[in-house]
């Protein structure tokens, strides 16, 4: 992303209206259902998956349940899924080519590249970037997410999908800290509130996640034999760790996304299909690379079995068990969706938008999981029931996910709450240019020295919020 600039005023003497882009009719209807769809079947395909036990009958007769919790081999898909993203840009790109082709000769007259095959200037938009250098550049934000999602994944085998994805949210949290100190950004009061909040939100779901999870696990212990209630419900110690693991990540998350505003500056106008493509390309290469490692890391601790996985042993389980197979096929064609609608969807409308759907993304998840659970009258799984059980500390649950979603929503300006109102415009503009200025103080000063700090700051003193919006 990059970094943002001040909007500067029209001109007087440019009478010219700007001409509103037409918005498709199938991004108009189809993307944000799409994007819900597929964002909520990522989650809940991860986890059944993870939930998913395979018996194999071996030669002798005896029997062997393989677990299918395998985090590093579900980031690998995951980033599988981003890299046919990748074959979607080169063919939309030779589709449109093959489209151009009968008005080369109109292009050579008029003066258009030839080598413009999408006729939309992106081939200068790639070249103004450097080529090779825009490939390479994909790599760093690529092994931050490696490092978050496989660290998230783990979180997720050890904690229901639902307070999984409401920690998530902290990431609004480490994004805001994070941008502070790497971009010299500077909050303002109603930005403070939603984070907040946000923090309350989140203490609540991880406090209703241990005291339900607890009591998850009394009632397997007396409705099921022993072995059905070890594998039916982690301990609160572990469920401690899943919730410590996935908020833990949300700091590299946060790092990924200051360093993509950082090394992508001048690459916004790329096609999005082609940064996730580049990005699922790095992935999908050092995450192999990965699954090698993980396979020699010593048995010993609890915490470090966690991070540990056969990979030979999960391709034997892809070889026994076709339900596996087309688990993760299906895996695999959701994250290419999410992400294609996605793409869809930052294009044809605003982050508010996305925020919202990112919140009802949540509450779908939670639903889907409940109903999958009540939906199974038996056991089928070996003692490893999907879904998620409704009890006593599920309304907590809500509560804290009621108080993380009114943060977010006034981090991100969906509403203003009562006495605390937005910012204007002059304050918002006086705080961009004195991030910048400052910026420009670290470069020549080094980000330890006051030294200029006082001129910068002195212009944003006295300025006021406008209580009336």
């Amino acid at each position: 992303m990059a970094t943002p600039q001040v909007t500067k005023p029209a001109m007087a003497s440019s009478p010219a209206i700007p001409q509103e882009k037409e918005i498709p009719a199938f991004n108009r209807y189809f993307c944000i259902p799409g994007m819900l769809l597929f964002g909520t079947c990522t989650v809940v395909l991860q986890k059944f998956i993870f939930n998913t036990k395979i018996k194999e009958i071996k030669k002798d007769g005896t029997e062997k349940v393989y677990s299918g919790e395998r985090p590093w081999f579900q980031t690998e898909m995951m980033f599988i899924g981003m890299l046919l993203c990748l074959a979607v840009y080169y063919i939309e790109k030779l589709v449109k080519h093959i489209q151009r082709k009968p008005k080369d000769s109109e292009s050579i007259n008029e003066g258009t590249p030839l080598t413009d095959a999408a006729g939309d200037g992106s081939a200068a938009k790639e070249s103004s970037t450097g080529g090779w250098r825009m490939y390479v550049i994909c790599c760093l934000p690529a092994c931050c997410d490696l490092v978050a999602t496989c660290i998230m994944n783990i979180g997720l085998v050890l904690i229901p999908a639902s307070v999984w994805q409401m920690l998530r949210g902290s990431m609004v949290i480490f994004s805001a800290i994070v941008s502070m100190f790497l971009l010299a950004k500077r909050l303002f009061l109603y930005q403070w509130f939603g984070i907040a909040l946000v923090v309350v939100g989140e203490v609540i779901v991880a406090v209703a996640c241990l005291l339900g999870g607890k009591m998850n696990k009394d009632y397997d212990k007396k409705h099921f034999d022993a072995s059905s209630s070890d594998s039916s419900a982690k301990t609160s110690g572990e469920m401690l760790l899943g919730i410590l693991l996935t908020v833990g990540a949300q700091i590299v998350q946060a790092s990924q996304i200051v360093i993509e505003e950082k090394l992508m500056k001048g690459m916004d106008d790329l096609p999005p299909s082609l940064i996730v493509g580049l990005e699922g390309f790095w992935g999908t290469i050092i995450c192999s690379l990965m699954l090698v490692i993980v396979g020699y890391i010593p048995k010993g601790s609890a915490i470090t079995e966690k991070f540990r996985e056969n990979t030979i042993e999960t391709f034997h389980v892809l070889s026994i068990s076709s339900k596996m197979v087309w688990l993760i096929i299906f895996y695999v064609a959701a994250i290419l969706a999410y992400n294609l609608f996605g793409m869809m969807v930052t294009q044809t409308f605003s982050a508010v938008h996305r925020t919202l759907i990112e919140a009802l993304r949540t509450l779908f998840i939670w639903v889907a999981n409940i109903i999958i659970f009540y939906s199974s009258t038996s056991e089928p799984n070996y003692g490893k029931r999907q879904g998620e059980r409704i009890n006593a500390w599920s309304a907590l649950e809500l509560g804290g996910f009621l108080v993380l979603l009114v943060g977010t929503f006034v981090y991100n300006k969906v509403f203003a709450f009562p006495g605390i109102g937005l910012p204007t415009k002059e304050e918002v503009d006086a705080r961009e240019i004195a991030r910048l200025k400052e910026l420009e103080r670290r470069q020549k000063y080094g980000c330890c020295s006051n030294e200029g700090k006082d001129e910068i700051d002195a212009p944003l003193m006295g300025v006021s919020y406008d209580q009336t919006k």
